[in-house]
C-alpha cells in the first residue's frame, strides 16, 4: 500500500489500492509537500467521455500530436484521501532542465482513481522532472481541529520519471 501518515481511513486505503495498480502500468514519481502526497504518472495519450448535450456523452479521441497521459494524484498526507476541487498545474522539464511545458491538469474521473490529468505532446522519449502547482483551496474545511489544513499555495518538484510516448487503440 501507499504510504500515508496518521490515521488511514478506510476509503484511504480503498484509494491506496487502486492507486497501487496504476503505478504497475505507469511511470511514477511521489513525494510529500506540506499538507500533500503528490503523485505524478505517465502513461500513452488516452481519449474520453464529455457531455455532448443534457442527455448524451461523446467519445473524444486524444488530439493527433497528443503522446502522453499525465496525471497527478494529491491526497491529504495526514489521512491519505484524495482531495477534489483543486487548481493544479504541471510543469515538465527535460533532463537539461529545459521547461518543456507547464499546463492546467483538470479534474479527471477515471473508473480507478480520481486524478487531475490531461494528454501532452513530449518531443521525445526520456526522463522528465515533474513540478506540480497546487492553488490554495477556495473549498471550506471543516473541523475546528482537523480542518486546519492547505493553508497556501504549494510547489513541488518530483524526481524524474521515464516517459515514452504512444497513444492508447
Amino acid at each position: 500500500m501507499s504510504k500515508e501518515k496518521g490515521n488511514v481511513l478506510p476509503q484511504a486505503r480503498a484509494y491506496a489500492d487502486g492507486l497501487d495498480e496504476m503505478k504497475k502500468k505507469a511511470s511514477w514519481s511521489e513525494a510529500e509537500a506540506e499538507d500533500y502526497i503528490v503523485t505524478v504518472l505517465a502513461e500513452k495519450a488516452d481519449g474520453w467521455y464529455i457531455p455532448e448535450d443534457d442527455t448524451k456523452l461523446t467519445w473524444l479521441s486524444a488530439d493527433k500530436e497528443a503522446n502522453q497521459h499525465v496525471e497527478v494524484v494529491v491526497r491529504d498526507r495526514r489521512d491519505g484521501r484524495f482531495i477534489p476541487e483543486l487548481m493544479v498545474s504541471l510543469r515538465l522539464y527535460d533532463d537539461a532542465g529545459r521547461m518543456v511545458d507547464d499546463m492546467v491538469q483538470p479534474f479527471s474521473w477515471h473508473p480507478l482513481i480520481f486524478h487531475y490529468g490531461v494528454n501532452w505532446t513530449i518531443p521525445k522519449g526520456g526522463y522528465y522532472i515533474p513540478e506540480v502547482t497546487i492553488e490554495q483551496p477556495i473549498f471550506g474545511r471543516h473541523g475546528e481541529k482537523n480542518g486546519n489544513r492547505y493553508p497556501a499555495k504549494v510547489v513541488v518538484k518530483l524526481k524524474a520519471i521515464e516517459m515514452k510516448p504512444g497513444r492508447k487503440q
